[in-house]
């Protein structure tokens, strides 16, 4: 191999790094389609410092919160109450309320499906290769360049 290949394979390989990481990102898409919508009727929520959260992540919709005394209501997106409730995607609630208690929520959530699970776990492991196989790749066809230049260039001068 001669210096004027490396290009072809400076190519070869930055090619094989976008495919790679092609793939990762349509898996991982794939993995978020596949996952199952869900409905939790309440669980509940101990809320400290004005913040619970929930056992799921992924939420998507917040449909029913009531606190123990049932002062404070939220249905299908109306607050009833002066209380102001607010749900994230992790599954965090953050509510005014002031001191500590329990609250029954209701929410919808993405729940992982069979197909979510191995759909991520191949992302995961074609990931692997990008992070831990392809500095090795590079490095041995690297060194295997280094190794030819020098034996054709005593191969030469042996003649």
């Amino acid at each position: 191999m001669e210096v004027k290949q490396l290009y072809p394979f400076a190519l070869l390989v930055l090619l094989v790094a976008m495919i790679i990481g092609a793939g990762v990102l349509a898996l991982d898409k794939f993995g978020n389609a596949a996952k199952v919508s869900t409905v939790v009727d309440n669980e509940t929520v101990t809320m400290a410092s004005n913040t619970g959260t929930t056992t799921n992540d992924d939420v998507t919709a917040l449909t029913y919160v009531v606190n123990a005394s049932n002062a404070d209501v939220f249905i299908n997106g109306n607050d009833t109450a002066t209380t102001v409730i607010n749900i994230s995607t992790a599954g965090v609630i953050t509510a005014s309320i002031g001191g500590a208690e329990s609250w029954n929520v209701t929410y919808t959530y993405d729940a992982d499906s069979a197909a979510t699970t191995s759909i991520f776990a191949g992302r995961t492991e074609v990931s692997n290769v990008s992070t831990n196989w392809l500095g090795l790749i590079v490095t041995i066809a690297i060194l295997s360049i280094i190794i030819v230049l020098i034996v054709t260039g005593f191969g030469k001068q042996a003649r």
